[in-house]
């Protein structure tokens, strides 16, 4: 299965400390920038020999394609099925090791919300909600770059500017300076971010990897009405699903546990 071989390849650069990098560069790759040599990660002591990455990560979905595929296989039977098994079980502690990685280095006060060091580490690459982090982020000096990014598009105004580009690079260029040791880089880059989506990522990930859902109906049901949004997004909150109300002898609705929470349960 190709996706089997999409997850062996990542997982096959799984660094020592259980970090998986979001870049795994093929051999003699030179169509991409920043390459391997620009991300200094050469005398990365944890980066696994002969294997050419980048040294940050992104979102941990991998669990969940690790469900899907063996969801599919399962559902497929014969060969698919012996594979997809066949795969969790080789794979499994490396998972488990990324997952650990990213719940105690990249949450060192326990906080509960994973930080990343890069806005590429959100899966967000240029997202305007990394204007303010970047803002404070005074890079030093960069050496000179051609990009590749500008070649593709047909509006340059599209892509951040160089300036910006300036900062995406001195990041890399901090991480590198202390050969991405995880208690060094905390001390030197200049983007710390506790990432809520990244973390929410996490830890739905985290339930697949452990195979255990927390579903309880709670108040926390409530919690889309209690941290606001888009208006019309909340009417839809307060009804969807909703149903038709059942009247007590005075003609009032009556709400049992089910109806008080059930009338404002998310869904897809």
């Amino acid at each position: 299965m190709l996706a089997i071989t999409e997850l062996r390849t990542l997982l096959s650069a799984q660094w020592s400390t259980g970090m998986i990098p979001h870049i795994v560069f093929s051999e003699n790759s030179t169509d991409y920038f920043p390459g391997f040599d620009r991300w200094g990660t050469g005398s990365a002591k944890a980066r696994p020999s002969g294997i050419e990455s980048s040294g940050i990560c992104q979102p941990p979905v991998h669990s969940i394609a690790l469900r899907h595929i063996l969801d599919r296989g399962r559902e497929n039977g014969g060969a698919d099925r012996e594979a997809a098994e066949s795969f969790l079980d080789e794979s499994f502690d490396g998972w488990l090791a990324w997952h650990r990685w990213l719940a105690t280095v990249r949450d060192p006060d326990a906080t509960g919300l994973i930080e990343i060091h890069h806005g590429r580490e959100s899966g967000f690459d240029n997202s305007p909600r990394w204007d303010g982090p970047y803002a404070r982020v005074q890079p030093g000096t960069v050496p000179a770059f051609t990009r590749r990014d500008t070649l593709r598009v047909a509006d340059s105004s599209e892509r951040p500017d160089d300036s910006e580009y300036t900062k995406y690079l001195w990041l890399v260029q901090q991480m590198a300076s202390v050969g991405y040791d995880d208690g060094d880089v905390r001390s030197v880059v200049g983007f710390r971010v506790r990432d809520v989506f990244f973390s929410a990522i996490m830890a739905a990930s985290s339930d697949v990897l452990a195979n255990e859902w927390i579903s309880t109906d709670t108040v926390s049901g409530f919690a889309p009405l209690v941290s606001g949004g888009e208006e019309s997004l909340l009417a839809a909150q307060r009804t969807a699903g909703k149903p038709e109300p059942v009247l007590d002898s005075r003609g009032l609705p009556r709400m049992d546990r089910a109806g008080l929470v059930g009338a404002h349960r998310l869904r897809k």
